[in-house]
């Protein structure tokens, strides 16, 4: 069960991301007696405490709404990278003169070096930092653009076409960091709608609450990336790019598809018997060994599995969530079929990327099975308007009107409506029904404004 609630966040999170749903950790020993137990950011907060990346202003405080200045984010950034001692040597060696004639502080000058060494903030940013030998306060801006350095993910962020940005106050972001605010959306830092009036405010002053809730996500990718580099798993070969390295493509059981360099020294086996680089085949089943990101091992198994791919249109007839994740479809031809999501789902609804949750019944659908299982939805709304979200920890309940109250983060308390057709999505239980929905637990609603109320299409509840 655990393991399907895991498949099922994915999915959901595809979409969703106002949070990084599949990566929640429990870090809820630590109370600070100034962050109440309904604060939007509380487990953010306690996870950073306990990592050690943003530390209590004492035992007991934090301090939530307190400016960050720029250097007190460097050194936050940095422990949450955890550098070795030799690079921040190498950086002292190197910026030491400059971090001492800016006026850096002297707990702040190990990370301000390794910083400059990476790249993170530049001379120029650093010199534009301090005025008279005082630090600025860091702007929401300045932070993605650091935080997508301190990532490593600059040149991949630089390096995409086409970026459009669906923040109201858009053309208030130079040209230049566009790149650095898409890549923090991709990667989960921040959410891609904005403030409740939908602006991204690139020159808000960020707070410890805020940087807590950043660096969290931002912890979560990294610590992901790293589990990426180094993995055992099962596949079908897709396809050898030859070069120097050679490049394997491969799929694994769940429709995710893996590119890496092949070692130079990578072992190549049938069972006992070595093999080369050219007795690998299209829809080879191999075993594939990852280590720092380069495949260092290949056993061909005795099966050769070639995979299939069809597409099947018709109405959506409804989602339902069991032991697995579902879609059922009333085909052209009139009969009622279901088919198995993949993990590795793209949803297309009026040719926007959208989110499993915001497909409904009636609309009409083309999907792509591969390996009978469904790996791209598109469908039609039929000229109906998406739906919004809201997500924040449930205040209060009415059984009787099958109505909650919830915090959206950053905003004021909103009452949800639900209907009978509401569909609840439970990831911590096995109870569907609206007695699932109790005070303390966090959910996500999509829903819409009807009559004046916000009625409630689907509830997730994540934690």
């Amino acid at each position: 069960m655990k393991s399907l609630r895991k498949r099922i966040l994915k999915i959901i999170v595809m979409s969703l991301v106002v949070l990084m749903l599949g990566n929640s950790i429990a870090f809820a020993n630590k109370i600070f007696t100034d962050v109440p137990e309904n604060h939007w950011a509380i487990d953010e907060i306690n996870k950073m405490n306990d990592l050690g990346i943003i530390t209590g202003m004492t035992a007991d405080t934090f301090n939530p709404n307190l400016e960050v200045p720029v250097s007190q984010a460097i050194v936050m950034m940095v422990r949450m990278i955890n550098p070795a001692r030799t690079e921040i040597n190498a950086g002292m060696n190197i910026y030491n003169d400059l971090i001492n004639a800016v006026g850096v502080e002297t707990w702040a000058k190990d990370q301000m070096a390794y910083a400059l060494l990476k790249g993170i903030i530049t001379e120029g940013e650093l010199r534009s930092s301090y005025v008279n030998g005082k630090v600025k306060t860091a702007e929401k801006l300045e932070i993605v653009r650091y935080l997508t350095r301190a990532l490593g993910l600059e040149d991949e962020a630089k390096n995409k076409e086409f970026i459009i940005l669906g923040f109201n106050d858009s053309d208030e972001i130079p040209e230049i960091d566009i790149p650095h605010v898409n890549m923090m959306i991709e990667v989960g830092v921040i959410n891609e709608y904005g403030d409740v009036l939908g602006n991204f405010n690139p020159k808000d002053t960020v707070t410890r609450a805020m940087m807590a809730k950043m660096l969290s996500e931002a912890y979560d990718y990294k610590e992901g990336e790293l589990a990426k580099r180094n993995k055992d798993f099962i596949g079908i070969i897709e396809e050898i790019q030859y070069g120097e390295p050679h490049v394997i493509i491969v799929k694994d059981g769940n429709n995710i598809t893996h590119q890496h360099d092949l070692s130079q020294d990578a072992k190549i086996t049938k069972g006992t018997t070595a093999l080369t680089i050219l007795d690998i085949k299209f829809g080879n089943e191999v075993d594939v060994k990852i280590v720092d990101d380069v495949v260092t091992s290949i056993n061909l198994r005795e099966t050769t599995v070639i995979p299939t791919e069809e597409n099947v249109e018709g109405v959506i007839t409804s989602i339902t969530v069991t032991d697995k994740v579902e879609i059922h479809l009333r085909d052209n031809n009139g009969i009622d079929r279901s088919y198995t999501i993949s993990q590795n789902l793209v949803t297309l609804l009026d040719q926007k990327s959208s989110n499993l949750l915001d497909l409904r019944s009636g609309y009409n659908a083309k999907l792509t099975l591969t390996n009978n299982q469904v790996t791209v939805i598109y469908a039609e709304a039929q000229g109906e308007s998406l739906t919004d979200r809201y997500t924040g920890k449930i205040e209060f309940v009415d059984k009787d009107l099958k109505a909650f109250i919830i915090r959206p983060e950053g905003q004021t308390p909103m009452r949800i409506d639900t209907t009978n057709s509401t569909n609840i999505v439970n990831l911590i239980g096995n109870d569907t029904s609206f007695n699932a929905v109790t005070i303390n637990k966090r959910v996500t609603v999509i829903g819409e404004e009807i009559n004046g109320r916000f009625v409630a299409n689907t509830v997730v509840i994540t934690e």
